[in-house]
């Protein structure tokens, strides 16, 4: 199974583009306060 994830989010000058695949493998994701 491949996880696929391709963001794109403008936030007033900011921009976050971020793309990326997963391929059987453990993944996680950590936002700033260490929640997923």
């Amino acid at each position: 199974m491949t996880l696929s994830v391709d963001i794109r989010k403008r936030m007033g000058e900011f921009l976050l583009d971020v793309r990326f695949e997963a391929e059987n493998e453990v993944l996680a994701l950590l936002g700033s306060s260490g929640c997923g």
